[in-house]
C-alpha cells in the first residue's frame, strides 16, 4: 500500500522480519473501537468487518450489537496505522468473518522504520 510504497528496500526488509505472524478465528474480534493501538496489522488472509459504534449505544457490548457494519476488508490491507501514527485509540472494531493470517508490527517496529527513513522519503 501508499504507506510502505516510499520505504527503501532495506528498511522494507528489516520492517518485514520484525513482523510477528497470528492467526484469528472466524468470530474472533482483533480490536475494539477505544483502544489502545500499539500495533499495526497486515492482513495477508481472510476478511475482517469493520464496526463502529453507535455514538447512542448505551450497551456496554463493543460488537455488532452495540454497533454498525461500515465495511469489510481483504487480504493485504493494513489495519490500525493512523492509530500507531497518531497515537489514537481505535477508531473501529474488527471482527473476523473468516479465519484471518496477519502479520503484526508493535509501535516500535514501526517507529524504528520510520525513524530510520531518509530525510527525503
Amino acid at each position: 500500500g501508499p504507506l510502505f510504497a516510499t520505504w527503501p528496500d532495506p528498511i522494507l526488509r528489516r520492517f518485514a522480519k520484525a513482523l510477528k505472524p497470528v492467526i484469528f478465528l472466524r468470530g474472533e474480534y482483533i480490536c475494539h473501537q477505544g483502544d489502545p493501538s500499539p500495533t499495526l496489522y497486515i492482513l495477508a488472509r481472510g476478511t475482517v468487518e469493520v464496526i463502529t459504534r453507535n455514538p447512542d449505544s448505551k450497551s456496554k457490548g463493543r460488537g455488532l450489537k452495540s454497533g454498525k457494519l461500515i465495511t469489510t476488508l481483504g487480504a493485504t490491507r493494513y489495519i490500525g496505522e493512523y492509530g500507531i501514527y497518531a497515537d489514537e485509540p481505535r477508531s473501529a472494531t474488527l471482527r473476523c468473518a473468516t479465519r484471518c493470517h496477519c502479520w503484526v508490527a508493535t509501535s516500535e517496529v514501526f517507529w524504528f522504520g520510520m525513524y530510520s527513513l531518509p530525510k527525503d522519503v
